[in-house]
């Protein structure tokens, strides 16, 4: 059985409210918190935190969305909602996708990609394939989304199940350790697919911070690797830490 993906890694924009009513997600009051727990969500999900354009070089904006929910909410009927969902404070999702995917001149073979598929969007089908992969080595498509709880066992408890419900990582992905300064992780790198030049390669990182967990993947040609990407992910993480600390 082919595991439940981030779900985040098959949509472009135009179809993200397809993936919020397949996942559960939207917006629901919250109840009231305190206000230091309040706070710690503000910071964590504020767009200040995240990775910018200057950071990345040149991309693109092409998703930024809050939630006032988990993506997934857990327990079944008639089960009480586990910490993750009673705890949840609010997430917000980061999407960047490289300028060259939408302007360069590996366009058109992704039109035809898109066509024969049926897909209409202002965004490219993602995740990417073909030549514009295979001319790229670099990154392609990044993703950031910090979710904050009430507590750090909620947090913790978020990353175990996500650790459960998603499997195995692809077929041609493996386990990688845990980020540094991380306490709970869920970590894989390797290909989306058959490791052939049009099939992006991948590292993905879901990792707990105090009670904020940061999750990001980073997608793009041969080039991604697990020390290719470091330097983005201790910027992302460090940020995280050090603002919502001030």
């Amino acid at each position: 059985m082919r595991r439940i993906e981030p779900w985040w890694v098959y949509i472009s924009l135009s179809v993200i409210v397809a993936a919020m009513t397949i996942f559960g997600l939207g917006v629901i009051e919250q109840r009231p918190s305190a206000v230091a727990s309040q706070e710690q969500g503000s910071c964590s999900t504020a767009v200040s935190v995240f990775l910018t354009r200057r950071d990345l070089g040149a991309f693109t904006v092409m998703v930024n969305r809050t939630y006032t929910q988990p993506p997934w909410k857990g327990g079944g009927i008639g089960q009480a909602a586990p910490d993750f969902v009673t705890e949840y404070l609010q997430g917000r999702l980061m999407g960047y996708i490289a300028n060259i995917a939408l302007h360069g001149p590996d366009v058109p073979a992704e039109k035809a990609r898109e066509h024969r598929i049926g897909y209409v969007g202002k965004w490219p089908l993602v995740p990417l394939e073909g030549p514009i992969v295979r001319d790229n080595r670099g990154l392609l498509e990044v993703y950031e989304t910090v979710q904050s709880f009430k507590a750090w066992r909620a947090a913790a408890t978020w990353v175990s199940t996500y650790r459960t419900y998603s499997g195995k990582p692809y077929p041609y992905s493996h386990w990688i350790s845990a980020p540094q300064g991380a306490r709970d992780s869920v970590a894989w790198a390797g290909t989306m697919g058959p490791p052939r030049p049009g099939t992006e390669h991948d590292v993905y990182y879901n990792a707990r911070y105090g009670s904020t967990v940061l999750e990001m993947a980073f997608q793009g040609g041969a080039s991604v690797n697990v020390q290719f990407v470091k330097p983005y992910w201790l910027k992302a993480a460090h940020r995280l830490v050090s603002v919502c600390r001030s």
